[in-house]
């Protein structure tokens, strides 16, 4: 699975991201247990103005492992944009 992840996420291209699609989106189906395929796909779709579909990647990777590493960093991944939205536009928030 990962060396299939990464030739997906290797054929990425601002310019035409509809390879990376091509070669990432059917490994959920092949692999619908994967929390790498989920993962990676999950970030392909925020990065090219998807927010909403990557969100639920990242959902279905926290939901096949929360206690796992991968599955850890997407549920801060999901507590961030939860705080982000949350935050009215144009405030200041401090930490």
């Amino acid at each position: 699975v990962e060396a299939l992840v990464a030739q997906a996420v290797g054929a990425f291209n601002d310019d035409n991201p509809a390879l990376a699609f091509g070669k990432l989106g059917p490994l959920t189906a092949r692999f619908p247990k994967s929390q790498l395929v989920h993962y990676e796909l999950a970030w392909l779709l925020v990065w090219t103005g998807q927010a909403q579909d990557g969100i639920t990647q990242f959902r279905k990777t926290v939901a096949l492992g929360p206690k796992s590493q991968i599955g850890e960093t997407a549920s801060k991944i999901l507590a961030g944009i939860s705080q982000a939205r949350a935050t009215p536009s144009g405030s200041a928030t401090s930490s």
